[in-house]
Parts: structure tokens; C-alpha cells; sequence
């Protein structure tokens, strides 16, 4: 099956969207450095107990891995890489498991220093939480040979992952509205990763439709 213009185009915006961010955080947190960061500083002076060190150096290391399985996620979703270079995708899937796990470990740590009160904190912790399940699952239903759900499971994995995207794209509108990291802005935070989730699961049943379809076409045409 020949993949539709709108999956294109989708293709097209989310390989778009992860260069942007991934430009973006390179740029500022590995070029012009934390301290210039206008989120830090806000960090700093409303956030109790928060500690500069040792959270900058857990942070660096929740990016490095986060950037990570954003960018090898959408590799592993390609059917040539699959069927030809499986030894490749299985690599690349391993790097991609690996680097959520260290990258959620550390996150939750993080979590509890979130800037917008403990709608954030809970926020960041749930996202956190699913981002291990949906990527343990994923990881467990391939060591089982459960191959279709081991792929419904990973795409649910990479659009927890794509929340470093997301969120950064609605906290921007929900600092609009309220020009303050308060309640709304945490809420965003649980809105982005769910909402994610529900898109992944609705490309699911889509995909399935499609294929019984086709199915049943062919079945028609013999």
C-alpha cells in the first residue's frame, strides 16, 4: 500500500517540527547555555527548594537522551528499514529503548521541580510514568514475537516521545493566554502527552480499517 498525500505531509511536518526543536535546544542549551534561558531564571526564583546543581547536569542528560529517541523514533517505523536492514532496526530499536529509560528515569526527578505549582509536578510526572509503560510494553510484546501490537505499542511510545515537541508548542499559546507558568501552563503538560496518545491510537484503528479494506478487496477481486 502506497503511503497517501496527507501521510506525506504528515511525515513532511513532523520531520519539520523535530529539526526545529531539535536546533532549538541545541542552540540554546549547548550553545548559548542554560543561564540565558528566560524559563530557568523563572525557575529559579519561584520554584521551593530548587537546587541549580545538581538539577542543570540531570537536565543536560534528560535532553541528550530525549533528542535522541525523538530522532531515531520515526526510523523505526519505516517498512524498508524493517524488511530489509532488520539487524539495523532492531539496533536502532535498542538505542531508542535505551535512551527513554534513562532519559524517563532522570525525568522523573525533574518532574518534581516543575515550574507552574503541582499541576506541573503531576504534569511531568505522569509523562514521565507513560513514557516507561508505553515503551516497556512495546519492548516486551517484541520479545514475545507479538510484532503488530509491538508496533501499535512503539507508536504509542514515540507520541509520548513527541511531546518534547508538543508541549513546548502548546505551553507557548497557554503562556499567551495567562502571560504567567501557572495553573494553565501546567495543565498543558497533561494535555500534550494525552492528547498525543489519542492520535496515536486513532492512526491505529485507521491503519487497521485501511488494511481490512484492502483485504477485502483483494479477497473481492480473486
Amino acid at each position: 500500500m502506497k503511503k497517501s498525500i496527507g501521510s506525506k505531509i504528515g511525515i513532511g511536518l513532523l520531520s519539520l517540527f523535530i529539526i526545529v526543536f531539535v536546533i532549538y535546544a541545541i542552540v540554546q542549551y549547548f550553545i548559548f547555555g542554560p543561564q540565558t534561558s528566560p524559563y530557568i531564571k523563572e525557575k529559579q526564583e519561584i520554584v521551593k527548594g530548587f537546587q541549580y546543581h545538581p538539577w542543570i547536569y540531570i537536565l543536560y542528560i534528560h535532553i541528550f537522551f530525549g533528542i535522541f529517541a525523538l530522532i531515531l523514533g520515526p526510523f523505526q517505523f519505516s517498512k524498508k528499514l524493517h524488511q530489509k536492514k532488520k539487524e539495523l532496526h532492531r539496533n536502532i530499536g535498542k538505542i531508542y529503548v535505551f535512551s527513554i529509560f534513562i532519559a524517563s528515569m532522570v525525568g522523573l526527578y525533574l518532574s518534581f521541580y516543575g515550574t507552574g505549582g503541582i499541576v506541573s509536578v503531576i504534569g511531568f510526572y505522569t509523562l514521565d510514568i507513560a513514557w516507561i509503560i508505553t515503551t516497556l510494553i512495546g519492548f516486551l510484546k517484541i520479545r514475545k514475537k507479538e510484532i503488530q501490537s509491538h508496533n501499535e505499542w512503539m507508536l504509542r511510545s514515540y507520541a509520548v516521545t513527541f511531546t518534547f515537541v508538543t508541549f513546548r508548542i502548546w505551553g507557548m499559546f497557554a503562556l499567551m493566554i495567562s502571560h504567567e507558568r501557572g495553573f494553565l501552563y501546567g495543565l498543558t503538560i497533561i494535555f500534550s502527552w494525552v492528547l498525543n496518545i489519542l492520535i496515536a491510537q486513532w492512526i491505529i484503528l485507521r491503519s487497521k480499517k485501511r488494511i481490512d479494506i484492502y483485504n477485502e478487496i483483494k479477497t473481492t477481486v480473486r
